[in-house]
């Protein structure tokens, strides 16, 4: 048995899912096998995936039935984290009919092969300091309220009303270079926020979809007119934006909904770095792009975005590592949920 789960550092709130593979390595076929992984504190079923028998949460029991000689049989498991607290989750098989030399159904031994555990370190919980609207990063005052680095404080910082809380937002404290992010594009860490890095590596995980915005184009985006919002993708961006920030402010977020947003701008901004996904660049904001904008009027905008890829203007339809994304909300959605978000908070 091997036990996986998709993300050992979740932040509280998030959906993680673990993979067991039962193997059975012969000579005869196994019969009503049975495998116990019941959820402990600190996580809340969500659903569940069998390739064979069936999963009680109740009870945490795989009625597996049969695993033929040389057959592998998988169970998936998705949680919601509920607690910061490390969690190990362990499976064993509990039942079997046939003999088997090197392990013994449900004596909790972690060391025999019918037995697996994984566990998880979620990230610290960080006290809320409130939801703050793109308003409040756009007043040139409070610029340095985000930028995360230490040593930028500005004069207000230590006074009332002013807790720490605001002035740095959680550092990117998992990344090879603390308080950096990796550049998908240049390849080269850097200064900024990396929007989707939900796990805070500082890095695209292959789990995960990221737009990189360096602070200074972060500032741009959030501070666009109502003339440069005549491309919505800055609406949305200036949204996108602040949202992100308040999530690594520490605030509970819409992350199903920021991922939208994520993936709508991946679709509708040129691939920079040639993996078929678009990298943010918006006109305007990075030189030397072709980044058509999309207008208020655009089918995008108040309907959608649906397959295929090709269907869409140039260069958008080389976007084709964003074909699975597709169907996707109309960017006035998404930007109406987060900018209510940003607003009045979750």
């Amino acid at each position: 048995m091997v036990k996986e789960v998709d993300n050992t550092t979740p932040n509280v709130g998030e959906n993680i899912t673990f993979t067991i593979n039962l193997t059975n390595d012969g000579p005869n076929d196994a019969t009503n096998v049975d495998v116990k992984d019941l959820l402990p504190d600190g996580l809340t079923y969500v659903s569940d995936t069998t390739s064979e028998g069936s999963y009680d949460e109740e009870t945490g029991t795989w009625d597996v039935g049969t695993v033929e000689n040389g057959d592998t049989e998988t169970l998936t498991i998705t949680a919601t984290v509920t607690s910061a607290a490390a969690i190990e989750n362990i499976a064993q098989v509990t039942a079997s009919d046939q003999f088997d030399p090197d392990s013994t159904p449900n004596n909790n031994e972690p060391e025999e092969d019918d037995q697996d555990n994984a566990t998880v370190t979620p990230l610290p919980v960080i006290p809320s300091p409130g939801v703050r609207t793109p308003g409040f990063w756009q007043n040139k005052k409070w610029q340095k309220f985000w930028d995360g680095i230490e040593g930028n404080e500005p004069s207000q910082a230590g006074q009332p009303d002013f807790p720490d809380g605001d002035l740095f937002y959680p550092p990117y404290t998992n990344s090879e270079e603390p308080g950096k992010v990796l550049d998908p594009v240049t390849g080269e860490y850097q200064t900024g926020i990396l929007i989707g890095d939900y796990n805070r590596n500082g890095k695209t995980d292959e789990n995960e979809s990221t737009i990189f915005y360096t602070t200074d184009e972060a500032l741009d985006i959030i501070k666009a007119s109502n003339k440069v919002q005549q491309d919505k993708r800055y609406t949305l961006g200036r949204s996108l934006n602040a949202s992100w920030l308040n999530y690594l402010a520490g605030n509970p977020a819409p992350t199903d909904d920021i991922t939208d947003g994520i993936q709508w701008l991946q679709t509708l901004t040129p691939d920079e770095d040639g993996d078929g996904k678009g990298d943010g660049a918006l006109e305007d904001l990075v030189t030397g792009i072709d980044s058509p904008p999309i207008a208020a009027s655009s089918g995008f905008w108040n309907g959608g975005i649906d397959s295929p890829i090709s269907s869409l203007p140039s260069p958008y339809d080389q976007n084709v590592g964003m074909e699975g994304a597709l169907p996707l909300p109309a960017g006035n959605e998404i930007h109406g949920i987060l900018d209510d978000y940003n607003n009045n908070g979750l």
